[in-house]
C-alpha cells in the first residue's frame, strides 16, 4: 500500500455507481472528500472514477501485470457496518475481475474493527466519517494530516500538509483558504490517500411556505438549519 500506482489502480478498478445501486441508491458515487453542499467542495475536482484500462496500466507498472506476484492482502470489515459485506463483496469482485488479484475479506465484530483501525493493524479497512461542523477542516485537516488521531491509513504527505495547516488558520470568509482546502484535496486524490468510495444521500421535505432555512452537508438533526431565526418566516 506504500506504492502509489497500486492504490492509484485499486481506485480505478472500482465502479462506485455500481456499489451505490447494491446499496438501493441510498448514497451517492463519491469522487472526493467533500460532499455537495459542504463549504469548499469542488465540481472541477479531478476525483477517483472508474477506469479499468488506466488500472491495469498503473498495477502492471507498479510491477504486477494481470495480477501476477501481487502480495496476498485482507480487508477489514466492521461487524457493526449494515453495508460493509455488500461494499466488501464488490470491492473483491472488482478488484478479482479488473486487476487479477484476490483479496480476502476479514470480517471482524465492531469493538475489534476498532482496535485493528485504531493500532493500524490492517491491509484495508472501511472508515466512515459524518461531519461534525460545516468546514473542509473537519474532513480534510482531521482525517488525513500526518499527525492526526484519525489518519488511521498513515497517509502522509509533506504537500497536503502545508496546504491544510495555512488554510487551518486563515479566515473563514477567505477565498483563498477554501482554495487551500481544494488543492489539498486534488493532493490526496492524486496519491489516491484515500479510496474514497459514497456520500450519504437524504431526501429532505420543506413545506414552500417555510422561507429562511438552509440545508447542509451535515447529517442528522443539522441537515435543516436556521441561519438566523429573524429570517425565518411562514406565509
Amino acid at each position: 500500500m506504500n506504492n502509489t500506482m497500486v492504490r492509484q489502480a485499486l481506485s480505478y478498478a472500482v465502479n462506485r455507481a455500481t456499489i451505490t445501486k447494491l446499496l438501493n441508491n441510498r448514497f451517492l458515487p463519491a469522487s472526493g472528500m467533500l460532499p455537495p453542499g459542504m463549504p469548499g467542495y469542488n465540481t472541477h475536482l479531478v476525483g477517483e472514477t472508474y477506469n479499468m484500462a488506466k488500472a491495469q496500466q498503473l498495477l502492471a507498472k507498479a510491477g504486477y501485470p494481470d495480477g501476477k506476484g501481487f502480495p496476498s492482502i485482507t480487508l477489514n470489515i466492521d461487524g457493526g457496518d449494515n453495508d460493509g459485506r455488500t461494499k466488501a463483496t464488490a470491492l473483491q469482485e472488482f478488484w478479482k475481475q479488473v486487476l487479477g488479484i484476490n483479496v480476502g475479506l476479514n470480517p471482524l465484530d465492531h469493538s475489534a474493527y476498532i482496535n485493528a483501525l485504531t493500532n493500524r493493524n490492517f491491509d484495508l479497512a472501511f472508515v466512515q466519517w459524518g461531519a461534525d461542523y460545516p468546514d473542509p477542516q473537519d474532513f480534510l485537516s482531521l482525517l488525513l494530516q500526518s499527525t492526526a488521531p484519525y489518519n488511521n491509513g498513515s497517509y502522509d504527505s509533506p504537500q497536503f500538509d502545508a496546504l491544510t495547516k495555512a488554510a487551518d488558520i486563515l479566515p473563514h470568509d477567505s477565498a483563498t483558504r477554501y482554495q487551500k482546502y481544494q488543492q489539498a484535496e486534488q493532493t490526496v486524490m492524486n496519491d489516491a490517500g484515500v479510496l474514497v468510495l459514497d456520500w450519504g444521500k437524504a431526501n429532505v421535505l420543506i413545506n414552500p411556505k417555510v422561507q429562511g432555512l438552509a440545508l447542509t452537508a451535515l447529517g442528522g438533526g443539522s441537515l435543516i438549519i436556521p441561519p438566523n431565526w429573524a429570517d425565518v418566516t411562514i406565509q
